[in-house]
């Protein structure tokens, strides 16, 4: 009876403990968005009892709490923290709501000294932690960033998507042509960098429209000042590259100046651009072409002159106006030698060819902006440009043992403008327009020597091209925001107007059968319907688009209408990572390069022309893009996936010759495809100056050709691009810089398959041995055909020796130390492989001196 007894009173005691122990569960939240990382602390009292960190939903729970009052602290580094007192019963679906605090964040920055933080929609980056010592320009810093990526041309990208401006403390002086101050300004200049998000140049419509552009500001250390560098390089006997850069910084006016002179293959845009103007016409005979497989300091040969000034005068508070002065000038050559094996229709052959190209280019081009803004509702911009381009192409070649001299002169002129006009209605609704009216003018004179032999022993010296193009482009805008939804309207009309005149001269006489006379008019009206709305973690767009077109050559005329639907759905899982899905439709219509039908002589060795058929293509394309990252924005992660087709497309008739290739490309309805997949990976450990970077892309490709007398190919092509970057100190004053590509690429048809494999590898280390001396080496290897046995080295390397007094750095750099003379690439397609070879820059070793003047 007394063990029965005791096990009652056991039972009832353990009951008792547990029916007296609760659980607390629930979530944390910011504007329905879960807040991972948020710490939680329970105390009694001033004792801790336990605590732990937010899920990746936010969840949160603490079992079998015993004590009948407790004190709930919830904190987070960007949000405001909260205290709770919590009494039995315990709840298990608290729903905590945190506020961010901006404030708060900055001052807990400063004091922390983060590599990079976030306010907002900025990105915010502290140079001084990626830093090694090797770098000299902006550029430099930029491909060291997370989530920041720069290609070989320059192009800048932010978590994948190509910067619209770099501003100067919110400036703009570059606008597309932004190469030329992430290329010059020195890196020691940049306090910080900001990279932003839903950014607007509209200062009105970045109050009630959100946006998918991104930028990057510098901000700077001195704020008012007039700096000057000079940097010469000199090996005193042929090689030279002295550049002189000048900065303004005024709160009345900012400014940018560059001078350079170089022959080591420094080249840098000098293009200028019209806004929203895609239409604009190219030269349709070859100019020649350079390789730059390499980098072009050894690849290209040249003698440059260019100069580049940018200024922004603050007329008043409310407006401000800009002007850009480029020229250009240059002296390019190079030494080609190319085989060419053709491989289809069971048929083996190939072509020998040697080329001497000299390529004078001279440019001179003109920026202006105007900007009004009253600080409320009206902004007003306007822009204007003038460029003249000119050049004389010269090449001695020989064409399968048989001399070739050739000549090509074109002579480009390029004047447009574009207003824009944007006003605030409410607080919830704006109007815009814009219009842009362009003229552009290209003349082309081709001579060759001997005469070449096209069909039937017509001979052929001489071919002339006179294109002149007129585009105006009238846009309305209305944007309105709803309790619910965001309305925007959009109407847009584009008249293209190209007129082209070409001749094709027989040896002694002229045949109107290879004359081009051709007017062409475009007219296209586009009627956008968008709405887009948020629903918790939703957020849609859908587009509707009426489209009508009218096409004219001469006497043919095409209408044309269509209508288009756009989506765009983006899920954001969390603040740090989002799922977004696109789906695009556009138009493609007919450019003048595909609408002639008589031959152009376009090089010694090309002849080109089209079919009779022109039309209109529909574009499709399907995305699906994933990204995260983490708390401090240390790691970036990028899935992309697209698929894209066109409903018919122009493909080539491909005939080759010994003396003379034919190209007639002709309008098929055949679809053709491609998808896309590209993976970045980007990770940043501060504490041991870490950085690794790896980006991928790969694309299948499916679409058709003809050549020789064959019938129709279809081709799958396969590229497979693969970047690793590692940015690593290994100890106190010494880092490493190691950049590897592996490329793949595949043609396929039917059994034949052509592939090529090439490997680049770029490994620079850097020694700061004191505080005036350092010293880095940089070696590059190269296969460009993995076939092949052969291997390039380049070797180059800088000592530099730091003067504090006068602010003055000497130093020896060299490059292609080795001496390579030559370098042989190869280019495959689906039926023929090439291999050509050609000159680089010999080795030389240049004395520097680089100091500021003020």
């Amino acid at each position: 009876m007394s063990n029965i007894k005791y096990l009652i009173f056991l039972l009832l005691y353990f009951t008792s403990l547990q029916l007296s122990s609760q659980n607390i569960s629930g979530k944390v939240l910011s504007d329905s968005t879960f807040i991972t990382r948020a710490q939680l602390i329970l105390k009694k009292k001033s004792a801790i009892i336990a605590y732990q960190f937010t899920d990746e939903k936010g969840g949160f729970s603490f079992q079998n709490i015993k004590s009948d009052s407790l004190e709930l602290e919830v904190t987070h580094l960007n949000y405001i923290s909260k205290v709770f007192f919590l009494t039995k019963p315990f709840s298990n679906d608290l729903k905590i709501e945190l506020f961010e605090n901006t404030k708060l964040l900055q001052e807990v920055i400063i004091k922390g000294d983060l590599p990079v933080y976030q306010k907002k929609d900025t990105i915010v980056y502290n140079p001084k932690h990626y830093l090694d010592g090797s770098e000299r320009v902006v550029e430099d810093l930029l491909k060291k960033l997370p989530g920041i990526s720069v290609n070989d041309a320059g192009k800048i990208f932010f978590k994948g998507k190509e910067i619209q401006s770099l501003m100067l403390d919110g400036d703009d002086l570059f606008n597309s042509r932004y190469t030329i101050g992430s290329r010059n300004i020195d890196v020691n200049e940049v306090k910080s960098v900001e990279a932003i998000e839903n950014f607007n140049k509209n200062k009105v419509l970045h109050k009630i429209t959100t946006s998918e552009k991104v930028a990057l500001n510098l901000k700077l250390k001195n704020k008012q000042k007039f700096t000057s560098r000079l940097q010469l390089e000199n090996d005193f006997i042929n090689k030279y590259d002295n550049t002189a850069t000048s900065l303004l910084l005024h709160k009345k006016a900012k400014g940018f100046s560059l001078l350079n002179t170089n022959n080591l293959g420094e080249i840098y845009d000098t293009d200028v651009s019209l806004i929203d103007n895609n239409y604009q016409n190219y030269p349709l005979i070859s100019q020649g072409s350079f390789p730059v497989f390499l980098s072009k300091n050894n690849s290209i040969l040249n003698e440059t002159f260019q100069t580049n000034n940018s200024l922004k005068l603050n007329i008043s508070e409310r407006s401000s106006f800009t002007i850009d002065l480029a020229t250009y000038k240059d002296n390019i050559k190079q030494q080609i030698d190319n085989t060419t094996k053709y491989q289809f229709n069971d048929q083996n052959f190939e072509f020998v060819n040697s080329d001497s190209p000299i390529k004078k280019p001279e440019t001179i081009a003109t920026n202006t902006y105007y900007e009004y803004y009253n600080g409320k509702d009206i902004q007003v911009n306007t822009h204007f440009i003038l460029e003249n381009k000119n050049s004389l192409f010269t090449n001695n070649a020989v064409n399968n043992s048989v001399p070739r001299a050739s000549s090509v002169y074109t002579d480009e002129k390029l004047i447009g403008g574009k207003a824009e006009i944007t006003k605030m209605l409410s607080d919830k609704s704006a109007l815009n327009f814009s219009a842009l009216l362009s003229h552009k003018k290209t003349n082309q004179n081709f001579l060759l020597q001997p005469s070449i032999e096209i069909s039937n022993s017509i001979l052929i010296d001489n071919q002339l091209v006179d294109l002149n193009t007129n585009t105006f482009a009238f846009t309305t805008n209305f944007y309105r925001n709803f309790e619910k939804f965001k309305l925007i309207i959009t109407n847009k009309t584009i008249q293209n107007n190209d007129a082209l005149f070409s001749r094709l001269d027989l040896e002694e006489a002229t045949s109107d059968s290879f004359v081009n006379t051709i007017n062409y008019k475009n007219l296209t009206n586009e009627f956008r319907t968008q709405l887009s709305f948020k629903y918790k973690k939703f957020r849609f767009s859908v587009d509707g688009i009426m489209w009508l077109n009218k096409l004219q050559k001469n006497n043919q005329s095409q209408n044309h209408q269509n209508l288009l639907f756009e989506s765009n759905i983006k899920y954001t899982i969390t603040k740090k990572q989002d799922l977004q899905f696109l789906l695009t439709q556009s138009i493609e219509t007919p450019v003048i390069s595909k609408i002639f039908n008589q031959p152009i002589l376009n090089s010694y060795s090309s002849i080109v022309n089209n079919g009779e058929d022109f039309d209109n293509i529909k574009n499709t394309q399907a995305s699906v893009n994933y990204s995260i990252s983490d708390l401090y924005n240390t790691f970036y992660f990028r899935s992309f996936i697209s698929f894209s087709y066109r409903n018919k497309d122009y493909y080539d008739i491909t005939t080759p010759n010994p003396v003379i290739i034919s190209n007639q490309s002709i309008l098929i309805d055949k679809k053709n495809s491609r998808t896309t997949l590209n993976l970045s990976i980007q990770k940043f450990i501060p504490f041991i100056k870490i950085n690794f970077k790896y980006n991928t892309t790969l694309m299948f490709s499916k679409y058709y050709n003809f050549v020789d007398d064959s019938t129709i190919r279809e081709i799958d092509s396969k590229i497979f691009n693969n970047e690793i970057i590692l940015f690593a100190a290994i100890t106190k004053g010494v880092s490493v810089n190691n950049k590897f590509n592996i490329d793949f690429n595949f043609f396929k048809m039917e059994s034949d398959l052509n592939k090529l494999t090439q490997l680049k590898n770029e490994f620079k280390i850097n020694y700061i041995i004191s505080k005036k001396i350092s010293l880095n080496s940089l070696l590059i290897t190269i296969i460009s055909d993995t076939k092949k046995s052969q291997k390039y080295n380049f070797l180059g390397f800088e000592i530099l020796y730091k003067l504090s007094k006068p602010n003055l750095e000497i130093y020896f750099t060299g490059q292609n130390l080795l001496n390579h003379k030559k370098f042989e690439n190869t280019n495959i397609s689906d039926f023929s492989v090439s291999s050509f070879s050609y000159n680089l820059q010999e080795r030389n070793v240049l004395l520097g001196l680089r100091f500021k003047l003020l």
